[in-house]
């Protein structure tokens, strides 16, 4: 995931655009994340972060990359 990838909520189907990524050191769940990614939503007024560990979950997908 980079900046400038469109995501898709497999839950929601919302639409999201990758704003900024980083390394993190983030355990979620017991799993190392690797990176923490800031996406402004359409259906949300401000940008969330978001784990990168939701892509190998499957709850989030990039359907374009920058």
């Amino acid at each position: 995931m980079k900046a400038g990838d469109l995501l898709k909520d497999n839950g929601d189907g919302d639409l999201g655009l990758v704003i900024s990524t980083k390394p993190t050191r983030m355990v979620v769940l017991g799993k190392d994340t690797g990176c923490t990614a800031m996406v402004k939503w359409h259906s949300r007024p401000e940008p969330t972060m978001l784990d990168c560990s939701v892509l190998d979950s499957g709850w989030v997908e990039i359907i374009s990359e920058a």
